[in-house]
Order: structure tokens, then C-alpha cells, then sequence
């Protein structure tokens, strides 16, 4: 589905603001929960909002439908192409493809039962992957590093290379940051299809 966040996205906060302001708080309550995240997890479900809160969800709602009524003009008075809104939407879906497999393979999911995890607990259920050209591609910018981030999230995502080749050096293998270290992104694949594709 993470190719389908872009037209997603449109619908969410292009098209839907303009017609969820004549429907009552209750709707825009579910719409705020239910249709306003970008997840890994279909089933989440954000928390109630404050008012204030709503509100200010309500204001970024009227802006970015604004933005995509002019985008819409724009092409339609042909001052952006046709060719290069659909480049750009297809450019976003492979990123979005990209991005939602990024995210699924920085982690274990050992913790199936939903409990809350404890600090180290995070680090273990999560993944870096070691340096390696695909990797980079996969993950670029310090993504792959998602353990290390767990570790020391004050770390810039620039840094967390550095940063994890000084812990690999200086920690054994029983280290517990370790023992979240895979090779590469195929032993990442292996990890996502056997502990949550097998537990579907």
C-alpha cells in the first residue's frame, strides 16, 4: 500500500477537508484518528485530540487542501504539465514503495502481544544493517541504522555511520547492540517473512 500514499494523501488532505467541514466533530474526530498517520500498523488508531489540538489539525487541513486546489489549477491553466504531475506522482509512489519497506524491515516484531517495551527491550526488537551498497540505496542518510537511532536518538542521522563503526569496534558480540546487526538487507527480508509473515 505504500506505493498508494500519494493518491492516498491527495484524497486525505486535498479532497477530504473540503467535504468533512460540513459533517459534525464526532466525523472529523474519526477522520483525525483513523486517516491522518502514516503507518506501518493499518489498525492504529491515534489518540483523542484536545480541542486546541483539533483545531490546529483542522487549520493544517484548510491549507493543504488550498495548496492542492491551486496545484489543480495550475495544471488545468497549463502552467504545470500534465507530464510532470504524473512524474511527480510516480516519483513519490517509489519513494513511498521504498520508504514503507525501510520502515517494516527496521524491525523484529517480537513484540506481537502489543506490550509496552522497555528501552532495551526497543533496542533489541530493532535492526541495523551493516554498510553495503544496496543497503545504502534501501536506506540513505542514516536510515539503516535504526537500532543505533533507538540507542542514541540525539544522534544526528548524518553521524550515526561514524558512530556505529566506533561501537562495532569497541563492542563484542555479546553486546546487545550487537546482536541487532545484519549483514545486509536480504538478512532483513529473511527476518520481517519469518517472524511476521509466518504470524499473519
Amino acid at each position: 500500500i505504500g506505493a498508494l500514499s500519494p493518491f492516498l494523501l491527495i484524497i486525505r488532505f486535498g479532497l477530504l477537508p473540503w467535504v468533512s467541514w460540513c459533517f459534525p466533530k464526532s466525523w472529523k474526530l474519526n477522520l483525525y484518528q483513523r486517516a491522518s498517520t502514516i503507518v506501518v500498523n493499518p489498525k492504529y488508531l491515534r489518540p483523542l485530540p484536545t480541542d486546541k489540538e483539533l483545531q490546529a489539525a483542522r487549520w493544517e487541513e484548510f491549507f493543504c487542501a488550498c495548496f492542492f486546489a491551486i496545484e489543480v489549477c495550475f495544471i488545468y491553466f497549463k502552467i504545470i504539465s500534465v507530464e510532470i504531475a504524473i512524474v511527480f506522482v510516480l516519483l513519490m509512489s517509489f519513494g513511498a514503495f521504498i520508504n514503507i519497506w525501510r520502515a517494516r524491515l527496521a524491525h523484529r516484531y517480537d513484540n506481537l502481544g502489543g506490550e509496552a517495551l522497555s528501552p532495551l527491550a526497543q533496542l533489541r526488537d530493532s535492526i541495523t544493517v551493516e554498510k553495503r551498497f544496496l543497503s545504502f540505496l534501501w536506506a540513505p542518510a542514516g536510515l539503516q541504522y535504526h537500532s543505533l537511532h533507538h540507542l542514541a536518538p540525539q544522534i544526528p542521522y548524518h553521524n550515526l555511520q561514524i558512530a556505529h563503526e566506533y561501537l562495532r569496534k569497541k563492542c563484542d558480540e555479546r553486546h546487545p547492540y550487537s546482536h541487532t546487526v545484519v549483514a545486509d538487507v536480504t538478512e532483513g527480508f529473511e527476518i520481517f517473512y519469518k517472524t511476521v509473515m509466518n504470524n499473519e
